[in-house]
C-alpha cells in the first residue's frame, strides 16, 4: 500500500469511510459507463492554472479550453508532483510518485520497465495506443514509449506543426474498429516564448521583446540579481500568455477533429500540465528549481461523456490521473498506485486534502561548480510546508495564496506535524523506488544536451562530490530532518 494511501486511510474514521463508500456506490450507479470508450490525454507543457480563464485569469488566453471546461469536471486545485517534465510526465502516465518510479534526475536513467504505464494497461485491455510528444525529452529513449503501438516525437515543434503530424491518426483510429488511447504532449508554452501567431500583441507584447532571457537563470543560480525590470517581466508574461492562446487554438482544432469524426461523445478527455512557470514571484524564472504554487498548480479538466459539468474545490494530484482513468474505463489492475481514483471516492475528492511535490533541480553555482539540492513540499488543508536543506517555510494558502508570508516561527506545532508526515512519505517512497533502466551512453548524452537546452541544467561543471554516477534514491533513517541529513554519508 502506498504511503499516500496509508495517510489518507488513517485520516478517515469508520463513519467517514462509510460515507465515502456510499458516495462511490451511488456515483457508480448514476453515472454513465465509460467502459470501451476512447481516451484522449493532453499534457500542455509548462501551463500554469492561474493563467487560464476557467481558473479566473483576466486575460483571454484560453477560450477553447474554457469552453471544454464548461462541459467537464474542473479540479480547481490540482498539484504537480514534480516541477520538471520527465519526473512529472512519468507520474501522470504511471500513477506513481517520482520517488517511487525513480525518474527524479536525468542521470537516473530512462523510465524503468517495472513502472507500468497507462498505455501498457490499456494496450493489454485491447486498446490501440498512440502518442505524439512535441517535447524532445519525452521520447522512446526516456522510456515513455512503453505500451504505445505508435510513438513519435517532434524536435520541440509548435502546436500547429504538432497537429499536422498527428491529427491524421484520428481519422485512422476512427475506422480501426477498436477503442484507442491518444496521448498528446504539446511543447507550448515552454520557453522560449515564441508565439508564431502573434497573440502576444493582444497582451501588450512587442515582437522580439520578451521571447527569452537566456542569461537570467545563470545569474540566479550564482545568487546574482536577475537584471530584469518590471517591464522585462511584463514582456515575458505577455509572450507566455500569447503562447497559451496559440496552443489553446490548436487544442481547439484537436477537439474539433474528434467532434467532426463523431468521436467526442465516445471519448474520455483529460487535459492537464506537467508543471507551471515562474516570473520572479519568488526570485526565479522558468521552472524546475522550486515547488512554489506558480510551478506546481496545474489545470486538470476531465470531460466524461454524459457527466454533468462541475467544479471540485478539493486538492488533487497529477498522480491521480492514471487511477482515475482506469476506474472510469473499468480497466482493472492488481497493483497499488500512489494516486487515487477521483471517481471512486466521489466528487468531494481527497477527504484529507493532502498533496506532495518535489524537485531535484535546485541549483547553486559557487566558484564555477554546480551544487544540486532537493526541495520538498507537503500541503494539508490550508497549510503548505517547504523544505530546502535546513530551511523551512510555512504558508497559509487560504490567507496567503501567493506564499509571501512565512509562518514557520508562529506555527511550530503545524510545522512539526507536517515535517513528520513528509518524513514518512519520503522514507516510504524511496524504500519502494524502482530501479531505473541503464542509459544507452549515446542516448543519455543526447538527452542531457536536450535537457540543458531546455533550461534545466546550468552549463557549468558539477562539483567533484556530485559528479559521481547517480544511484536510485535511497531510503533514509527515521526520523529524518533536513538539517540532520549528512550528504557525505555513503548510499546503502
Amino acid at each position: 500500500m502506498s504511503p499516500h494511501g496509508v495517510s489518507r486511510r488513517r485520516a478517515l474514521g469508520a463513519s467517514a469511510t462509510a460515507v465515502l463508500l456510499s458516495l462511490a456506490i451511488a456515483g457508480c450507479g448514476r453515472r454513465p459507463s465509460c467502459r470501451g470508450q476512447n481516451l484522449l490525454v493532453v499534457v500542455i507543457d509548462t501551463l500554469r492554472a492561474d493563467h487560464l480563464g476557467c481558473y479566473g485569469y483576466g486575460r483571454d488566453t484560453s477560450p477553447r479550453l474554457d469552453a471544454l471546461a464548461k462541459e467537464s469536471i474542473l479540479y480547481e486545485r490540482c498539484e504537480s508532483q514534480a516541477t520538471w517534465t520527465l519526473a512529472s510526465t512519468a507520474t501522470i502516465l504511471t500513477g506513481l510518485y517520482p520517488f517511487t518510479h525513480g525518474l527524479v534526475k536525468p542521470s537516473c536513467g530512462p523510465l524503468t520497465p517495472d513502472a507500468v504505464t497507462l498505455a501498457e494497461r490499456l494496450h493489454d485491455a485491447g486498446y490501440a495506443t498512440y502518442a505524439y510528444s512535441a517535447n524532445n525529452v519525452v521520447t522512446y529513449a526516456s522510456g515513455f514509449n512503453q505500451g504505445f503501438d505508435r510513438f513519435e516525437t517532434g524536435k520541440c515543434p509548435d502546436a500547429g506543426r504538432a497537429n499536422e503530424a498527428f491529427l491524421p491518426w484520428i481519422d485512422e483510429a476512427a475506422v480501426a474498429g477498436k477503442p484507442f488511447f491518444l496521448y498528446v504532449h504539446y511543447f507550448d508554452p515552454h520557453h522560449p516564448y515564441d508565439d508564431p501567431a502573434g497573440h502576444f500583441a493582444k497582451f501588450g507584447g512587442q515582437p522580439g521583446v520578451g521571447i527569452d532571457s537566456p542569461d537570467v537563470p545563470m545569474k540566479l543560480f550564482k545568487g546574482e540579481p536577475s537584471g530584469l525590470a518590471k517591464t522585462d517581466v511584463d514582456a515575458l508574461v505577455a509572450h507566455y500568455d500569447g503562447e497559451i492562446r496559440f496552443v489553446d487554438d490548436k487544442l481547439g482544432e484537436l477537439i474539433d477533429r474528434f467532434r467532426a469524426r463523431g468521436l467526442l461523445d465516445n471519448t474520455l478527455v483529460v487535459v492537464t500540465a506537467d508543471h507551471g512557470e515562474q516570473f520572479l514571484e519568488h526570485g526565479w524564472v522558468r521552472h524546475g528549481n522550486t515547488v512554489f504554487e506558480e510551478e506546481t498548480h496545474v489545470p486538470l479538466i476531465v470531460r466524461i461523456p454524459g457527466e454533468a459539468a462541475t467544479r471540485v474545490a478539493s486538492r488533487v494530484e497529477c498522480a491521480d490521473v492514471t487511477p482515475t482513468v482506469l476506474d472510469l474505463l473499468d480497466v482493472r489492475h492488481d497493483d497499488e498506485l500512489d494516486g487515487v481514483s477521483l471517481r471512486r471516492i466521489g466528487r468531494r475528492a481527497h477527504p484529507d486534502d493532502l498533496s506532495f511535490s518535489e524537485t531535484q533541480h535546485r541549483f547553486e553555482v559557487k566558484d564555477g561548480e554546480t551544487h544540486q539540492y532537493e526541495q520538498l513540499a507537503i500541503r494539508r488543508g490550508k497549510w503548505k510546508l517547504l523544505v530546502l536543506r535546513e530551511q523551512l517555510q510555512l504558508f497559509d494558502l487560504e490567507a496567503d495564496p501567493g506564499e509571501q508570508h512565512d509562518l514557520v516561527w508562529e506555527e511550530r506545532d503545524v510545522v512539526q506535524a507536517l515535517r513528520n508526515e513528509l518524513n514518512v512519505w519520503k522514507s516510504s517512497t524511496t524504500r519502494r523506488s524502482l530501479r531505473p533502466a541503464p542509459w544507452d551512453p549515446k542516448q543519455g548524452e543526447i538527452l542531457l544536451q536536450r535537457i540543458k537546452a531546455n533550461g534545466y541544467l546550468p552549463d557549468v561543471k558539477p562539483s567533484p562530490k556530485e559528479s559521481v554516477p547517480f544511484l536510485p534514491p535511497s531510503a533514509v533513517d527515521e526520523p529524518w530532518w533536513p538539517q540532520d541529513h549528512d550528504e557525505q554519508k555513503p548510499r546503502r
